[in-house]
């Protein structure tokens, strides 16, 4: 069971709109709610992953789906999980959603009608495919059952169709740095260098080239939490003092916002219009900023505790203030024209 550690959320008192009080119950079916203005979420309960399914948005009802549940594959050598339904689809267990922010480890593709077992950002726009990193751990003998050691020492870059399952592997490598998925178009797959030490490649972008297998690297800029929208990569600093704007097809690099590392600044995502998003963990309540222009920021929101990656769809941008502890959270709609409105107090991740 997926469990949250640690994290206590108290909403702003400084909030105009005050969340409904939704109910949570069996009269929607998971169909049903597919089919209604919903959104795909997973429900927490103090810290307690309770499954995945659809928030009605208007009702604030939640309607779990089984078939969001997925099952772990057993293998030695690697971590990864599978869909209950066929054809079966794979992805990576519950390691780094390649966004910042809190993230869900699986999302609903929409236009195939089903869950798939990433996060949202390993999907194509379109929705017809997805890439995942599978790495390899070398094997440990422990009493009772033999397990993997900590480290990984290689990996696959798997893209999988959607429709019929295929998977085909388009890259394997061994040693560090191990790559994880953080962007995937029609042409590239878009790699993290992942590293547990000071290694060569280690917390840069790449580009895979689908067709040729070929690994090249996007820029020489260092960073963490990369984001890739409308052919721009936004990251943020090793130190957490700086968000960095990165040209995707020239690889160029400028300063977008500073601030002191006491800060603890965090990306967490790219809203509907092409902004990026930065939360910060001091002052408190957290400040939650909006990056119009170098050194500008609108401020959208604050809260005591930590928020979850932005999920953008037609009707804006959704954002979750995530509470492990106490039924205390909140889920947010922003648009430009209408600001931030709150959409329910149910404990749950827009996935």
């Amino acid at each position: 069971m997926r469990t949250l550690v640690g994290l206590i959320v108290v909403l702003a008192a400084a909030c105009t709109t005050q969340p409904v009080s939704p109910t949570v119950g069996p009269s929607a079916s998971a169909s049903a709610a597919a089919a209604a203005p919903t959104l795909p979420v997973e429900r927490f309960e103090r810290g307690e992953s309770q499954g995945t399914g659809f928030l009605d948005v208007a009702t604030g009802q939640f309607a779990r789906d089984p078939n969001a549940d997925m099952v772990t594959v057993n293998n030695q050598q690697s971590a990864l999980q599978r869909t209950q339904t066929q054809p079966y689809l794979y992805g990576a267990v519950g390691r780094y959603g390649g966004t910042a922010g809190f993230s869900g480890f699986v999302t609903y593709d929409a236009p195939l009608h089903r869950w798939v077992p990433v996060g949202r950002s390993h999907l194509t726009p379109d929705g017809l495919s997805y890439a995942y990193a599978e790495w390899f751990y070398p094997p440990v003998s422990q009493t009772p059952h033999p397990g993997t050691g900590p480290d990984p020492i290689g990996g696959r870059i798997h893209v999988t169709t959607v429709s019929s399952g295929l998977d085909r592997v388009v890259y394997s490598y061994t040693g560090w740095p191990g790559y994880e998925v953080v962007g995937l178009s029609s042409r590239y797959a878009y790699l993290a260098g992942e590293c547990n030490g000071d290694y060569p490649g280690c917390n840069q972008l790449w580009q895979l080239d689908l067709a040729t297998s070929q690994l090249a690297r996007v820029t020489e800029q260092t960073g963490q939490w990369w984001v890739i929208d409308r052919g721009v990569v936004w990251t943020e600093a090793v130190d957490f003092s700086r968000l960095i704007r990165i040209d995707l097809a020239g690889g160029g690099a400028s300063t977008w916002l500073s601030r002191p590392f006491s800060d603890s600044m965090e990306l967490i995502g790219v809203d509907a219009s092409g902004s990026p998003w930065v939360s910060l963990g001091s002052p408190s309540p957290s400040p939650l900023l909006r990056v119009v222009a170098p050194e500008r920021t609108q401020k959208i929101f604050a809260a005591t505790g930590p928020y979850s990656s932005l999920v953008v769809d037609p009707r804006g941008t959704w954002f979750a203030v995530v509470d492990n502890q106490s039924p205390t959270p909140g889920l947010y709609l922003f648009t430009k024209d209408g600001g931030v409105k709150a959409v329910s107090d149910l404990p749950v991740l827009p996935v």
